[in-house]
């Protein structure tokens, strides 16, 4: 996935104290759709530097 963000998303390194939550509204997006374009990802375990693909249009 790094690097390979599909398009109307944009990538986004967890940073300490980061929450998909946060992030979320952020972003202007929900949780659902940050884990629907990053499946495997475990919201109650964010790795910090690791990336995600965050939507930049509501999915």
């Amino acid at each position: 996935m790094p690097g390979n963000c599909p398009q109307d998303t944009i990538p986004y390194t967890i940073k300490p104290g980061d929450t998909l939550y946060r992030i979320a509204r952020e972003y202007n997006t929900t949780v659902d759709a940050i884990l629907n374009i990053n499946p495997g990802i475990n919201p109650q375990n964010l790795i910090i530097g690791s990336m995600i693909c965050v939507p930049t249009l509501r999915h």
